[in-house]
């Protein structure tokens, strides 16, 4: 009845439907909003324009709110959840360009009459979103790979908590992947390396033979022309020098 008198009044202030839903949904009643009407709040995002200014402005107006109604910028925040996962991509475009309202309740504070903290819920959450918002590879693959039976099988401290294990999972598998790929690479380099380095060792040494063979030839030839030169000096059978003869004077002398 309380649902149904709250719907006379919001309508009576000249309400739209559109937004009689969107209020309902994130009213300062206890309980989070149900799954059947944040599926027909994110199925409302995608009929036209005018009802989805109508739904993100009334989920703007919401997450303003301070101090006691806490339950409405909590559940604002939830609904904002489910429509970036499951509603028209004007939703994904529209936080991405409000981001700083929700960066802003990353520091709300509000203590119940217990003193309990509250208003670590909405931290939390708005942590989670800012992070998701500006992930947007991220934002795609779970757009991507949620179904509304997964979304609605756990309660919304428990979706946070394991999409963001799994995420973590997923990332560190991706970097032992990538850091097991840049080892085989550089493993692949450092063998040309080494390669090459032999390549230059064996070219060196085969360098460094032919230097020390050339000076052993070269001394080697040098001692023979020495003790060649000395064995001339000392030659006990020297060659006689052949006069040169003169037929002319010789036939000269016989006539």
């Amino acid at each position: 009845m309380s649902k149904v008198i709250r719907n006379v009044k919001n309508i009576a202030s000249g309400h739209s439907l559109v937004e009689v839903k969107v209020r309902n949904a994130t009213s300062n009643k206890t309980g989070d909003p149900s799954p059947d009407e944040m599926a027909e709040i994110a199925d409302l995002t995608r009929l036209g324009s005018t009802d989805f200014y109508l739904i993100m402005d009334v989920l703007n107006k919401r997450l303003g709110d301070k101090g006691k109604n806490w339950r409405q910028v909590l559940k604002s925040l939830r609904v904002l959840h489910y429509i970036l996962l499951f509603g028209s991509e004007r939703c994904v475009a529209w936080a991405q360009r409000n981001i700083y309202i929700i960066k802003v309740l990353q520091e709300f504070q509000y203590a119940d009459e217990d003193g309990g903290d509250v208003g670590q819920y909405v931290r939390i959450l708005a942590e989670y979103l800012v992070e998701l918002i500006l992930d947007n590879k991220r934002l795609r693959a779970e757009r991507s790979n949620f179904s509304a039976k997964s979304y609605e099988s756990r309660n919304l401290e428990e979706r946070v908590v394991f999409a963001a294990r799994d995420y973590a999972q997923a990332q560190r598998a991706g970097e032992d992947d990538a850091e097991y790929a840049e080892a085989i690479e550089a493993s692949k380099h450092q063998e040309k390396d080494d390669g090459r380095k032999l390549q230059r060792q064996l070219e060196d040494d085969d360098l460094a033979r032919a230097i020390k063979l050339s000076k052993y030839e070269n001394q080697r030839r040098g001692r023979e022309l020495e003790e060649n030169n000395a064995a001339s000096l000392f030659d006990d059978n020297p060659v006689q020098t052949m006069q040169p003869t003169n037929s002319f004077s010789r036939g000269h002398q016989q006539e």
